[in-house]
């Protein structure tokens, strides 16, 4: 199935058999409108819109599924049938940020540690966290980030620095607005 218009039912069909669905912003857009010659310009209205068709039509076995939705250095959209409301969380990195090099493999990145994050806390939003740190880890050089292993008196760091205190960075700079009245999610709530 690719990411274009003509798949769009397919994907639906699909999505009823996993818990988490993540286009980025690019592929949700063709996914609705189909492949153009021309950018794709960055709306969060559309890309709300087009999340909510997903969970209206079903993510997941029991409709319990969410989708994130990558969108760069937009960050990072999470809705499910749950959550009635969109909520964006930043990327670590913004427009114009002088620390990305490359940003080949973000996505993978983000995808890879949020996988892991959602399996061990069933938090879409905290893995989303830890999916944008891991993608900012990974666009800061060409190839893989530089890994400097922990000893008795120091540290692991990527890349010079320490996951946790970019992830609690991170947290930071989430819109009290977004953290109020919201609670960590756990697995079998999603």
């Amino acid at each position: 199935m690719g990411c274009d218009s003509k798949g769009l039912e397919s994907h639906r069909n699909a999505c009823a058999l996993v818990d988490v669905i993540s286009p980025n912003h690019i592929e949700l857009h063709r996914l609705f409108n189909g492949k153009s010659e021309r950018d794709v310009e960055f709306s969060k209205d559309d890309i709300e819109m087009q999340a909510r068709a997903f969970v209206q039509a079903g993510i997941g076995p029991e409709e319990k599924g969410v989708i994130v939705v990558r969108c760069g250095y937009h960050g990072a959209m999470v809705l499910s049938r749950d959550r009635h409301q969109p909520e964006w969380l930043p990327a670590y990195y913004g427009k114009d940020a002088k620390q990305v090099v490359d940003a080949t493999g973000a996505g993978n990145s983000f995808l890879g540690a949020f996988a892991v994050a959602f399996k061990e806390a069933g938090d879409p939003k905290e893995a989303c966290l830890r999916g944008s740190v891991a993608a900012s880890y990974a666009i800061e050089q060409f190839g893989p980030p530089k890994l400097t292993t922990s000893t008795s008196e120091t540290q692991e760091l990527w890349n010079g620095s320490h996951p946790m205190a970019r992830l609690e960075e991170l947290r930071a700079r989430i819109p009290q607005a977004s953290n109020e009245g919201s609670s960590t999610w756990r697995a079998g709530e999603r």
